[in-house]
């Protein structure tokens, strides 16, 4: 039986990553934190995904940055697994693959 994953993330190590810095906007975190006022002494506060630096939390020269992942420091990876099923294996059967 032949099954594709789907997608799959390969950690690079590329020259480069010694010209990293810390994102001065989230402090490395990868998050910030977003107060808005909705009226008068009415806030929300929410968190998400830094803008500068798309949530790594570091920031990378453009001309540094690894030219198969972009500076993301992981690359999309297909893969078809081949798995030899058992006669009679039920139907719910858990396979781990490392």
């Amino acid at each position: 039986m032949s099954k594709s994953p789907g997608t799959e993330f390969v950690s690079l190590a590329r020259e480069g990553w010694q010209n990293v810095t810390k994102c001065t906007k989230c402090k490395g975190a990868g998050m910030v934190t977003r107060l808005v006022q909705l009226g008068p002494g009415m806030y929300t506060q929410s968190q998400g995904k830094c803008g500068d630096c798309q949530g790594l939390g570091e920031n990378m020269k453009e001309e540094d940055r690894c030219k198969v992942c972009k500076g993301k420091k992981v690359v999309k990876v297909d893969r078809v697994l081949e798995v030899a099923i058992e006669t009679g294996c039920p139907d719910e059967h858990d396979y781990i693959f490392t």
